[in-house]
C-alpha cells in the first residue's frame, strides 16, 4: 500500500512528515487517479482523557495507558479487537469497584 505523503512528495507536493502521520494518511491508489480514499485510524476516544487511578482505565474511552500509547502503531484488526472489548471491560471495572467498596463497609 502506498503512503499519501510519499505520493505527494514524489509529485512535488508537501514536505516529508513524521512516520506516524504518513502511516495515518495511508491510501488506496486508483489506476491513474492517485489517492482516492484516505484511511482514518478508528478510535474510541471521546476527548475525555482522564485516567481512573483505581481501574487504570481512561474514563472517556476505557483504554489503558499502554493501549492509548500504542494505538497509532496497532493494526486496524488489533484496534477493532480492543474496541470490541471496551464495554465489557468497563462493566467489569465498575463491578470490581462496587465489590471492593462493599468489602470496605
Amino acid at each position: 500500500m502506498a503512503i499519501l505523503a510519499d505520493w505527494l512528495w514524489q509529485r512535488g507536493g508537501i514536505d516529508p512528515i513524521s512516520a506516524a502521520m504518513r502511516n495515518a494518511l495511508s491510501f488506496h491508489a486508483g489506476e491513474e487517479k492517485g489517492p482516492m480514499v484516505l484511511s482514518a485510524i478508528s478510535s474510541p476516544c471521546t476527548k475525555v482523557c482522564k485516567m481512573d487511578e483505581r481501574t487504570g482505565l481512561c474514563l472517556g474511552c476505557g483504554r489503558t495507558l499502554a493501549e492509548i500509547g500504542a494505538w497509532g502503531t496497532m493494526s486496524e484488526d488489533e484496534r477493532r479487537r480492543v474496541m470490541a472489548g471496551l464495554s465489557q471491560r468497563r462493566v467489569e471495572a465498575v463491578r470490581r469497584l462496587a465489590m471492593a467498596q462493599q468489602q470496605q463497609q
